[in-house]
């Protein structure tokens, strides 16, 4: 009788290794979908919304004036020239022509190299890099922002 039990334990305990490793990569591929389905609905939104963002008036869906379909755009950050900034949004320009809008939180963390910069120190001259996360109208809410400027903060 102390044979089986001792045959049955291993058994057993692989047996719950098993389930458990499973029920993780679950975990891990639900993961997966989720981050998936919210790059999407931010690709999906930004289309949608690419007029009202430029101030043009919303185009339902199907109708004549849709922008053209793009690529995957990335919903966590931007790169390029500031457009425009007025301390609580920022308009970027990319190489490729695409605007961005940025929303500045108080929260946001701005820097320059070492220095931390205010949101009214940015203006049209200077390059930024933005890391944050995609908002339901296609903006992205910035979480920090990495300013290069062409001048010195001291000479413009």
């Amino acid at each position: 009788m102390e044979q089986t039990n001792q045959t049955k334990s291993p058994l057993i305990s692989g047996l719950i290794i098993g389930i458990v490793s499973i029920i993780f990569l679950l975990g891990v591929f639900q993961l997966g979908i989720m981050v998936g389905s919210h790059k999407a609905r931010f690709n999906c939104d930004w289309g949608e919304r690419y007029g009202t963002m430029l101030g043009m008036p919303f185009q339902g869906e199907g109708r004549f004036g849709q922008p053209p379909p793009l690529g995957m755009l990335d919903p966590n950050g931007a790169f390029g020239s500031v457009v425009s900034n007025n301390g609580q949004m920022m308009v970027l320009k990319s190489k490729d022509g695409a605007e961005k809008i940025i929303v500045l939180t108080p929260s946001t963390e701005i820097r320059e190299g070492r220095v931390t910069v205010k949101p009214a120190d940015i203006t049209d001259k200077d390059e930024v890099v933005v890391f944050g996360s995609p908002t339901n109208t296609g903006q992205i809410e910035a979480k920090l922002i990495r300013v290069f400027s062409i001048f010195e903060r001291g000479q413009k």
